[in-house]
């Protein structure tokens, strides 16, 4: 999206068995997303739904997918699933997947084809208005 990163949760519906991505209030920037969705907003808009959330994914848009030192700071809670896609406007675009392993204090990476049905599948229908997008100056 317009050159910058973009951040979305995935969540298992319990009910109904499905998955589905949310993408939350935030900013977005060439090298960085900032979520800034207050935690009511996202309470009330899962308040029907039981769920669990099991992966937070960004984009790196057109560089490659490799998380960053910030990635690895924050991306550290246990039985969660971190994916980054990147060089989107490749045909294919390239995806790293992994979780927080915390007894030995490390991320280990996943190969995609064992999280994601088909991960090249359109995502055309998502509300991305909650995105501010900010250039730079």
């Amino acid at each position: 999206m317009y050159g910058t990163e973009l951040h979305g949760d995935i969540y298992f519906d319990l009910d109904s068995k499905t998955y589905f991505l949310d993408i939350p209030q935030q900013i977005a920037k060439r090298e960085t997303v900032e979520r800034n969705e207050d935690s009511i907003v996202t309470a009330l808009k899962l308040m029907d739904i039981r769920f669990l959330k099991v992966m937070e994914i960004h984009s790196r848009h057109e560089w490659e997918p490799i998380p960053s030192a910030t990635d690895n700071e924050s991306e550290r809670q246990e039985n969660m699933l971190y994916a980054i896609i990147g060089c989107v406007n490749q045909y294919y675009p390239k995806v790293t997947a992994r979780y927080f392993h915390k007894d030995i204090n490390k991320h280990i990476p996943i190969d995609i084809s064992l999280i994601f049905e088909s991960p090249f599948n359109s995502v055309s229908g998502y509300d991305t208005s909650v995105v501010e997008v900010v250039s730079r100056g």
